[in-house]
């Protein structure tokens, strides 16, 4: 396979794990993207503040999920006035849970956990009780009762997808490109005007084509910021941030940082079919 079509298979999962993240820092996928405006000419750097202390968290996930992680309260906010239509929904003083599913024809679809009768059941939303609370997923999915509990230490909005999860098997071996990169797991944290993603391998090494990839990526992204004129407010603080990335691998896991929050990690990966108009997933 050549090297350059291996390089482009990383930027094809950003791509695709768009779905869950835009759905996670937004609300439903089906939900429209803002309309392009005109980048000013800087936008102003997310503030970077002292992160709260991390906290230990139990979470009983659904077994076929395959990402599962938390939304904190101010991500929260935006994403329920989305998923649920209505903006006047109270900030909950608590971390939500967040699961994504891969579905049987390979979509995503996503679940909060919640009290019952939270703010987060909406209209049209089904609950999947679990112990007092509720893992709410839209009316027309289902998911099985039988949970896992998940535990991880975080202070912010935090979210992991496995590929080497059953569920996800069928996906990954459909796209030979994805496939080859040997990648395990991601995942993301946000907090105190920072975004942080960490990669890590199927195998205990990580393999020379998934380090190129990620390494080309923040390259190509950086060079193609100036050409890309069209972008959002979000998109304006994202091109303003990357100089200052930082892109490290360490054992075996590979490690990139730049100063944001959970809409400039959603905005930029809905943006790469954009910035790279010969991906397609």
């Amino acid at each position: 396979m050549p090297v350059r079509m291996k390089r482009f298979s990383f930027l094809f999962l950003l791509v695709w794990l768009s779905g869950s993240m835009s759905v996670a820092c937004e609300g439903s996928k089906d939900s429209p993207a803002p309309a392009p405006v005109q980048a000013p000419a800087k936008a102003a750097a997310p503030e970077v503040v002292a992160a709260p202390p991390p906290r230990a968290w139990k979470l009983a996930v659904p077994v076929e999920a395959v990402g599962w992680g938390q939304l904190a309260p101010a991500d929260f906010a935006a994403a329920a006035a989305t998923w649920t239509g209505d903006g006047k929904i109270p900030v909950p003083a608590q971390p939500v849970g967040l699961a994504v599913f891969v579905t049987d024809t390979g979509a995503l679809e996503v679940a909060f956990l919640a009290p019952k009768g939270s703010p987060v059941g909406g209209a049209h939303t089904r609950c999947h009780p679990a112990g007092g609370a509720c893992w709410w997923t839209r009316e027309g999915f289902v998911i099985g009762a039988e949970l896992r509990e998940r535990s991880y230490t975080a202070s912010g909005s935090f979210f992991t997808v496995s590929l080497a999860h059953p569920r996800a098997a069928a996906f990954v071996e459909a796209r030979p490109l994805l496939k080859s990169l040997e990648l395990g797991e991601l995942t993301w944290r946000v907090a105190a005007g920072r975004v942080e993603l960490e990669a890590r391998p199927l195998a205990k090494k990580l393999s020379r084509t998934l380090v190129d990839a990620a390494h080309y990526w923040l390259m190509l992204a950086i060079n193609e910021r100036a050409a890309f004129l069209q972008a959002s407010s979000v998109g304006a603080k994202f091109f303003d941030a990357l100089p200052g990335a930082s892109l490290g691998v360490k054992k075996n896991t590979i490690h990139f940082a730049m100063a944001g929050d959970c809409s400039m990690l959603a905005w930029s990966l809905q943006a790469m079919h954009q910035l790279y108009p010969y991906l397609h997933p």
